[in-house]
C-alpha cells in the first residue's frame, strides 16, 4: 500500500490492526534499510517516503474495536433472561383467523456480580387466539394436553412474573428481538400492562459485537463459538433461556 494512502486512512480510523502492523514494519524497514545509498538514483521517491513515514510515526494508534461487555451495558445487578415458545405453523402459514400466541415463557435470572444463573422455570401459557398443531408440538415438545394440565392464561403468567421476579426494576434480556416484540404485542392486543421494564438487552446483537462478527448467529452456534455445549433441550423455553443466560454470563466476565 502507498504510504500516503495508509497515512490518510490511519487518520480517519479506517484501518485497524493490519495498518498498525504496516506502520510498525515500515518503521523497522526505515531504520534497517533506507539509507541514502538505497535510493541513490531516486532521491525524489526517497524524499516522498521519508515525508510520509514521518507523518505515520506521529499518528496516534488507530481506533480499534473492543468487544461489548458489561461496562457498556445499561443494566442492573440482576438480569431476567427469557425465551418464548409460541404457536407456529409449517412454512409460517398462519391459518385465517389465528394469531401467534405465546405458549411457554422460559425464564431465569443472572446475577451480574456472582455470575450465578438461578430461578429457572417454564411458565406454560394457554393460547387464546390460535391452536397448537402437530408441527408446533414436534418443534417445541408442547402438546395441547400439556397446556390443558399446566397452562395458565397470559395475564396470569404476567402476574406470576411480577410476583416472583419483580421485573419492573430489572433489566431483562432475550436472544434476539422476537421475545421482546412478542411480549409487547400480546400485552397490547390483550390490554395488559407489560410486566417488564424498558431496559432490554438483545443478547444476539451483543454477541455479534462481542465477537466482532459480520452476521448474527443462532443460539447453538453462539455457544459453539464460545466452546460451550447446549445444555438441555433446544426449543424448550426454560432451557433456551438458561443457555442464553450462559452466553450473557460469558460476556460480562
Amino acid at each position: 500500500m502507498d504510504p500516503a494512502v495508509c497515512s490518510e486512512k490511519l487518520k480517519s480510523g479506517m484501518l485497524g490492526d493490519g495498518c498498525r502492523m504496516f506502520r510498525s514494519t515500515i518503521k523497522t524497514f526505515t531504520i534497517l534499510h533506507l539509507s541514502p545509498s538505497y535510493y541513490i538514483n531516486n532521491n525524489t521517491r526517497l524524499h516522498k517516503w521519508k515525508q510520509e513515514l514521518e507523518k505515520i510515526k506521529k499518528l496516534p494508534s488507530p481506533r480499534i474495536h473492543h468487544p461489548a461487555n458489561h461496562t457498556t451495558m445499561k443494566t442492573t445487578n440482576e438480569i431476567i433472561v427469557i425465551d418464548l415458545e409460541a404457536t407456529c405453523w409449517e412454512y409460517d402459514k398462519i391459518p385465517p383467523g389465528q394469531k401467534t400466541d405465546i405458549i411457554e415463557i422460559g425464564i431465569c435470572t443472572l446475577d451480574t456480580d456472582t455470575k450465578v444463573i438461578s430461578n429457572k422455570q417454564s411458565i406454560y401459557v394457554i393460547p387464546e387466539r390460535s391452536k397448537i398443531n402437530k408441527f408446533c408440538t414436534e418443534l417445541t415438545g408442547i402438546t395441547p394436553k400439556l397446556i390443558e394440565e399446566k397452562g395458565i392464561y397470559f395475564e396470569e403468567a404476567c402476574e406470576k412474573i411480577r410476583a416472583e421476579y419483580h421485573p419492573k426494576s430489572l433489566t431483562w434480556a432475550g436472544f434476539g428481538t422476537f421475545d421482546k416484540e412478542q411480549i409487547v404485542a400480546q400485552c397490547d392486543y390483550l390490554g395488559i400492562e407489560n410486566p417488564f421494564s424498558g431496559n432490554y438487552i438483545n443478547i444476539m446483537h451483543r454477541f455479534k459485537a462481542y465477537n466482532g462478527l459480520y452476521k448474527m448467529m443462532g443460539l447453538k452456534r453462539a455457544l459453539k463459538a464460545l466452546d460451550m455445549e447446549f445444555e438441555g433441550h433446544h426449543h424448550s423455553g426454560a432451557d433456551d433461556a438458561y443457555n442464553a443466560a450462559r452466553i450473557l454470563q460469558e460476556m460480562i466476565k
